[in-house]
């Protein structure tokens, strides 16, 4: 990523930031001039950054995920190198293949659902640190290989059961050091972090461990912060799940935790819904 940036700022540093956002309604024109060119990209670039941009927030998120930012200045910049003429092409995804791997919650799936378009690699006690080693539940290679160069269109990651009671700090830092492994060996697949599900009532008042539907809550805000920083999707599966108290209803699951088969099933036909 810090690459990326700096070599976006070294394409487009002849241009000028003196120019103010003016009226206009052209998807990409950042500015308002009535084109979208590498200044544009630049100015989108610095306001995904959180420096001083005037822009027409309006035009800027191309890709449409109701969220601005540096996916948004990447798009913009190759629009303008003319390497793409559509910020939103119709895309045939009836042949995408998706991986998901994880921790118990995603061997759960793995378990219960014969999915019809996603590969599920999950293992009980599984956490940031020892992902890299990790081999998910029937394969003989650790869960990163099983995810790497197989041609997978969508890689979806939900890791932290194990971890809601830790630093978050510590946690976010360590994910996002699996997050951006398994990006850059995969630079041609859309990598997706999962949040983190609620847990009943009852599993949250044990507190072991500092499990506890708060600590979810606040590790789920920095994983959407991490998903917005190295600029990757966010899914949160637990909007099937929450009970209007916002947490996992009783009875679905047996520890509290741990979807059963009928709910792993409904889980599944979400992701599908939802990515594909």
């Amino acid at each position: 990523m810090k690459r990326f940036i700096a070599l976006f700022c070294a394409t487009i540093l002849i241009f000028s930031l003196s120019i103010s956002a003016a009226a206009s309604d052209v998807l990409g024109d950042a500015n308002g001039d009535g084109v979208v060119n590498l200044l544009d990209a630049r100015l989108v670039l610095r306001y995904a950054l959180g420096l001083p941009a005037d822009i027409i927030v309006e035009n800027c998120n191309v890709n449409n995920d109701d969220k601005i930012n540096v996916n948004d200045a990447k798009q913009i910049l190759r629009f303008a190198l003319k390497i793409i003429d559509d910020f939103n092409p119709q895309v045939d995804k009836t042949k995408w293949k998706v991986a998901m791997f994880g921790d118990s919650l995603v061997e759960g799936l793995a378990l219960y659902v014969d999915s019809e378009r996603i590969d599920y690699y999950g293992k009980l006690n599984t956490n940031t640190s020892n992902i890299y080693t990790k081999k998910p539940s029937g394969h003989n290679e650790t869960m990163l290989n099983c995810v790497t160069g197989k041609g997978y269109n969508i890689i979806i990651m939900l890791v932290g059961i194990n971890e809601v009671g830790n630093n978050t700090a510590a946690y976010i830092d360590a994910y996002r050091k699996v997050a951006e492994k398994v990006m850059n060996d995969n630079p041609e697949a859309q990598f997706v972090i999962h949040a983190m599900l609620p847990i009943s009532a009852s599993a949250s008042n044990q507190n072991r461990y500092g499990v506890t539907n708060q600590n979810i809550n606040i590790k789920n805000e920095a994983l959407k912060n991490l998903a917005d920083e190295i600029g990757c999707g966010f899914v949160d599966a637990g909007v099937i799940f929450r009970n209007e108290y916002g947490v996992l209803p009783e009875g679905i699951s047996s520890d509290g935790i741990h979807m059963n088969k009928k709910y792993c099933e409904k889980w599944d036909k979400w992701l599908i819904e939802t990515l594909l």
